[in-house]
């Protein structure tokens, strides 16, 4: 009657590979830095040790498959404060509709000063990737990296086993530092990394349908996996990081571990199908050597706004099927209550159900509303720009 439930499998965080006999070969040690500006130092003397020793080497191999792994965790660190701005209720996770809501009101744009801080970020770490990054897949940084042509390489959890069966040399593991609040450039804007907290890193659920022919064995299958002694089992197997409460993560990967401890997380340019497509269309201008911030703000801003009107246009339509979806399950359950005399566990269900499709309700209203307004607004200013250009 409308609930769905998995059971997950692991928990998945990415982090920053990294050779470490050639950190020692650079800097006399095999510790990762610590600090944004420490890991740009890094970058630069891996630069410099590649130059005085000629060989082919990169600080961070990059790809258009893992490149944004390392862009986006930049760029949501110091939207941090701008996107909280905008978000719906000021909860603990930023809302991407009411975001780019603001930006259709003129609340925002690409011209922001955060927004800028935030290309100008991705630029300065996206210059220490391989030239023509973004041409590249997933394999070919991956096959650079385990060459020893690259010091760094940004990856998932889910890819160590593989990445230490392809590497002849001892690898190490550490997590993208950010710009501090004190930071002189980028200080303003954030207020420091966010905790990796997201349900979206929880990956994997297993489900029983509703037409399987073995239920019973399917969930004692299902309370199988999930037990602690089991999932210990899996994990050590698969390298993998728990999800059961209990269970230790495997020896050797405690470097994966979620890091709970830091702030709320930001937004990324690529939310939504339109707005992904736009921003990831305009990238090339923002690394190459003839770009840079100002020319992809030139080529994106006129595209953003229809590319969010889209998006949002889009959101809008599938919270309306939702909401229409979900009443035939809210009735069901009201008529069910009445036949079987109001049980408590029915009134408990009914209420639930009833108290999740209001806030669905109102939150589609709002968005709804929200938008209708930004588009009259901008048709109007549209009308009122036309007449002062007759004029």
């Amino acid at each position: 009657l409308g609930d769905y439930y998995g059971i997950p499998t692991f928990f998945a965080t990415v982090r920053m590979f990294y050779n470490r006999e050639l950190l020692r070969e650079i800097t006399g040690s095999d510790e990762p830095p610590q600090t944004f500006d420490a890991f740009i130092d890094l970058c630069e003397r891996t630069r410099a040790h590649a130059l005085r020793t000629g060989r082919v080497l990169v600080p961070i191999s990059g790809s258009r498959d893992n490149a944004p792994y390392v862009l986006d965790e930049l760029f949501e660190g110091v939207s941090q404060k701008l996107v909280q701005e905008y978000s719906r209720g000021q909860g603990l996770y930023p809302s991407q509709d009411s975001f780019f809501l603001g930006m259709l009101r003129g609340g925002w744009s690409l011209e922001s000063a955060p927004i800028q801080a935030g290309l100008r970020l991705m630029r300065d770490v996206g210059r220490y990737m391989q030239p023509g990054f973004l041409q590249l897949r997933r394999e070919d940084a991956v096959f650079a990296f385990t060459q020893g042509k690259a010091l760094m390489l940004a990856a998932g959890s889910w890819e160590t086993t593989g990445l230490m069966a392809q590497a002849r040399f001892p690898l190490g593991v550490f997590r993208l530092p950010q710009p501090a609040p004190d930071h002189p450039e980028y200080g303003a804007f954030t207020w420091g990394r966010p905790a990796e907290v997201s349900g979206r890193a929880v990956t994997g659920p297993f489900g029983l349908t509703r037409d399987s022919a073995h239920p019973e064995q399917a969930l004692d299958f299902l309370r199988y996996l999930t037990s602690r002694s089991v999932h210990q089992k899996f994990v050590q197997r698969s390298r993998w990081l728990p999800v059961v409460s209990g269970v230790d993560v495997p020896e050797g990967m405690q470097g994966f571990a979620p890091d709970l401890e830091g702030s709320i997380p930001g937004l990324n340019l690529r939310w939504g199908t339109e707005i992904r497509r736009v921003t990831e269309s305009a990238w090339h201008v923002l690394f190459s050597e003839q770009g840079g911030v100002e020319t992809f703000t030139d080529v994106a801003s006129p595209q953003m706004t229809e590319a969010a009107i889209g998006d949002l246009q889009r959101r809008d339509r599938r919270a309306a099927q939702q909401i229409m979806l979900a009443d035939p399950s809210l009735e069901a359950i009201r008529q069910r209550r009445r036949g079987e005399d109001g049980s408590a566990d029915l009134q408990f269900k009914f209420q639930t159900l009833l108290q999740g499709q209001n806030d669905r309700e109102a939150y589609y209203y709002q968005i709804h509303y929200r938008l209708a307004q930004a588009m009259a607004e901008r048709a109007e200013a549209g009308v009122a720009g036309e007449e002062g250009a007759r004029e």
